[in-house]
């Protein structure tokens, strides 16, 4: 996509962010659910796992992992409920059991880091497993195998550009 001839200036900024960091994960059309708006948030949060792992590699830091992961956090609990709204009553209740679960994960992380407790080594690698699978254990299957339209409005789809302001204060 070209970026100059986009609508989208957040989505072509966390494309030029993310190839400025080391990647962690690449995204792929294999992680494609079909639905545009919720692959974009899927990115983003690839972005965000990326950037924390860059960054903790650089200077590891407990501040800086624990606001990381709050960003991840507060990120992924509103792309959960633009899925959770998008599939309805298609929704499997393993599906929102594992949003639930996945949010709890991150709460642990987050304790665990700022009690010391918890080595800042592996997040990265631990925040990939844990977003790929459930992409490709819940998501892919439940968007892809239906048809899906988007409703009209397009703020109904919109999450808030936290990547932006988190970078850019």
């Amino acid at each position: 996509m070209n970026c100059s001839k986009t609508k989208n200036p957040s989505y072509c900024l966390s494309r030029k962010i993310s190839k400025q960091v080391s990647e962690l994960i690449y995204w792929s059309l294999e992680f494609e659910t079909g639905v545009t708006e919720i692959d974009k948030h899927h990115e983003a949060l690839t972005n965000y796992i990326s950037r924390l792992n860059h960054n903790l590699a650089a200077a590891p830091s407990v501040k800086l992992a624990c606001a990381e992961l709050r960003t991840i956090q507060a990120y992924s609990k509103n792309h959960f409920s633009e899925e959770e709204l998008l599939l309805g009553t298609e929704l499997w209740a393993g599906h929102r059991a594992s949003h639930e679960s996945l949010l709890s994960d991150l709460a642990i992380l987050i304790n665990e880091i700022e009690c010391g407790v918890l080595e800042m080594q592996n997040i990265g690698e631990h925040l990939k497993y844990w977003l790929l699978n459930h992409i490709q254990t819940f998501d892919i299957s439940g968007f892809v195998e239906k048809s899906w339209q988007l409703p009209c409005s397009p703020a109904s789809t919109s999450l808030p550009n936290i990547f932006t302001a988190h970078l850019f204060p």
